[in-house]
Parts: structure tokens; C-alpha cells; sequence
């Protein structure tokens, strides 16, 4: 009975600092499993580490503070506790797009802007999607840019595509108009070929505002195109990612605040 008591009295501490923490603030050890679990990720201590991670007691639960002091030695992994993709430490020009057009961050977002401005070497590449998954305003925007370790013109050069004043639009002609016509009216030209994919590209780096499509439509013709333009002509490539570019500047950008 005095052990059951004893229990009780070191659990409800714990439990009261829970409900006052909330979902959002708390996390759940399964020290069995080596997972810590929160309302929007969860940390998995591998196999191959948790036998070498060590769960130290600095305390027992206390009556005057009514908490645990324990402390967490060792090297973790953060996961989406909803798709179960390990977060990493970096990202490469391929995830910008990649990701971007499945409108997904498995890595830092702030890792996709800093990979887009150190290795993208001035290529256009979408950010905007990322500075908001990474709740940055425009400020912060550009001075996370200013951040990074790279040449005082290419930091200038991403700055001003973070605030708008540099942007991927580009006016297009011939074979790209009818394309154009049909995004405008709402619709989603067809990709019979490699021209016809490559004229999708330019007719959507010149809207200058949003189609009425769907995102997710207009992403899902990005892929098409990309499926297209990479198996037959990767060369074209680079059209593609500024229309990527484009639809990330016309969705998102609106969504950083000032």
C-alpha cells in the first residue's frame, strides 16, 4: 500500500505539468521503444543508438517543485509523426522542386532556403513555400539570406526574389500562347509531346496572377511536364524549375506577411 501511495504521488505531479503544458508543448517517452512523442513530431532514438543512450535520473520527483529532472544523452533523429519521414540536416536543389511540387518539407524548411541560396548558385528555385512552412515574414526572409554564407550578390540576388522585387514572370510568344489562353480560361493543356510540355512551362512563368485551377492541378501538370521533359530532353529542365518558381511566387509569397 505505502509503494502504491509513494507511485501515486510521483505520477501526479507529472500529469498536472501535462495538462498545463498542453498537446502542443508536451511531449511522451516511451523509453522501451526510444520514442519521444509530441502532438506534431515525434524523436526516434535508433536501435543501433539506444543501447548506448543513457536515461539519467538527476532527481527523483520532488514535492517542492513538483517535477523530474532527467536528462537525455545521446544523438536523436526527428520524424513527421504522420508520414514517418526522417528529418536531415540537408537538402539538395532536387528536394527544393521535388518536394515543392508535393507540397511537402521533410527537412528544415530554413534547409531548403539556405540550400537554395548557397548551392543553387542564382538559379531560380521556389522558397517561398518553405519560408512559410518556416513561419518567417519578409523580413526575416531576407535576413535569413543575409545569413548564409555566400557572396555579398548572391545574397543580394535571392533578397530581392524573397521580397518581391525580383521575380520569375517571363512574357511568352509563339507556340506557348495557346497554352496560356487555357490556363487563363481555367483549363489544363494537354502534353502530347516534348514541345507541347515545354511551351506548358512557358506559358505558366508568364501568369501574372493565379489560374482558376486548383494548386494541386497545376502541381500535378508541373509533374507531368517534368516527367516528360526529363525522360525525353533534361535540358529544358531549367524552364521547368522557373515555372515551378512562378506558381511558388504566385501561391505563396502572399502568404509571408510583411
Amino acid at each position: 500500500m505505502t509503494n502504491e501511495i509513494s507511485a501515486r504521488e510521483q505520477i501526479l505531479p507529472m500529469v498536472e505539468k501535462l495538462l498545463r503544458l498542453g498537446p502542443r508543448d508536451a511531449m511522451i517517452a516511451d523509453l522501451a521503444g526510444g520514442v519521444l512523442s509530441g502532438e506534431k513530431h515525434s524523436i526516434v532514438i535508433g536501435e543501433d543508438l539506444l543501447d548506448r543512450i543513457k536515461f539519467i535520473r538527476e532527481g527523483e520527483f520532488s514535492e517542492k517543485s513538483g517535477e523530474t529532472t532527467l536528462k537525455l544523452v545521446g544523438e536523436v533523429q526527428a520524424i513527421n509523426a504522420a508520414t514517418a519521414v526522417l528529418y536531415k540536416g540537408f537538402a539538395t536543389t532536387a528536394d527544393l522542386s521535388a518536394d515543392f511540387l508535393e507540397e511537402r518539407s521533410p527537412y528544415d524548411p530554413k534547409d531548403y532556403i539556405r540550400c537554395a541560396v548557397e548551392v543553387g548558385n542564382g538559379a531560380w528555385l521556389p522558397m517561398h513555400f518553405y519560408a512559410q512552412k518556416a513561419s518567417l515574414n519578409r523580413k526575416g526572409f531576407a535576413n535569413f539570406i543575409k545569413s548564409t554564407k555566400v557572396t555579398a550578390k548572391r545574397k543580394e540576388t535571392y533578397v530581392a526574389r524573397a521580397l518581391g522585387t525580383s521575380s520569375a514572370f517571363h512574357k511568352a510568344s509563339g507556340g506557348a500562347l495557346p497554352a496560356l489562353e487555357e490556363l487563363k480560361g481555367g483549363k489544363i493543356p494537354s502534353l502530347v509531346n516534348i514541345d507541347e510540355a515545354a511551351n506548358v512551362d512557358r506559358a505558366i512563368r508568364n501568369l501574372e496572377t493565379k489560374p482558376h485551377i486548383p494548386l494541386k492541378n497545376l502541381l500535378s501538370l508541373l509533374k507531368d511536364c517534368w516527367s516528360v521533359v526529363e525522360t525525353i530532353k533534361p535540358n529544358i529542365l531549367g524552364v521547368l524549375i522557373k515555372a515551378i518558381t512562378q506558381v511558388d511566387e504566385l501561391y505563396f509569397s502572399s502568404k509571408i506577411e510583411d
